[in-house]
């Protein structure tokens, strides 16, 4: 990121209207998947639950409809000596809800999102109720860590960060838990699916 001190006012404008602009690209391209999945983004709802096999499931549903439930698969992400439980988001479905809409992540744990290419991804704090840290991973080392990224207050516009640098998955823990666990640029790390 580049601090805001550094940029001018005509600057600052044109990084606004950019970002609001492809924030605006990105809810039509969700808004026209959820109408091609035959559901309403106004209506949509999700509940996360833990399941006795250790694995989650969301359940999926609107106002008019059954709600179906979508298992998701959980690793571990070994890093520096520590073995942290994740959740997997492999497909759009997961990918797309993410950790939005839960009021916490369990201490300790985290979510790994694994992408089928490695490019720059760009991660936004969309109905957020807690701050994240976002790990940016390409193959096994870190490639970039935003930390403490908070969640959107009323009314304001989420926050939006990139990897800086081509990634391939992206876990996302609590705030704090990369500097405490020692996560940072160049660490290596194992995954577990």
């Amino acid at each position: 990121m580049i601090p805001s001190k550094l940029l001018t006012d005509k600057q600052r404008i044109i990084l606004v209207v950019v970002s609001v602009v492809l924030m605006g690209i990105g809810l039509f391209i969700n808004l026209m998947r959820q109408l091609e999945r035959g559901s309403s983004p106004a209506t949509s709802r999700a509940a996360v639950t833990s399941t006795r096999s250790g694995s989650s499931s969301i359940t999926q549903g609107s106002a008019s409809s059954d709600a179906s439930e979508i298992e998701i698969p959980h690793g571990i992400v070994r890093v520096n000596g520590r073995d942290i439980p994740v959740e997997l988001a492999l497909d759009e479905v997961t990918q797309e809800r993410g950790l939005s809409y839960r009021d916490s992540l369990p201490a300790d744990t985290g979510m790994l999102f694994i992408f089928g290419e490695s490019k720059n991804q760009l991660f936004w704090m969309h109905e957020m109720h807690f701050p994240l840290d976002m790990v940016f991973i390409n193959g096994t080392n870190v490639v970039h860590v935003s930390s403490d990224v908070p969640p959107p207050k009323s009314g304001e516009f989420p926050a939006i960060r990139s990897s800086e640098k081509p990634a391939d998955k992206v876990l996302e823990l609590n705030a704090g838990k990369a500097a405490a666990w020692g996560i940072a640029e160049g660490t290596a790390l194992q995954i577990e699916e």
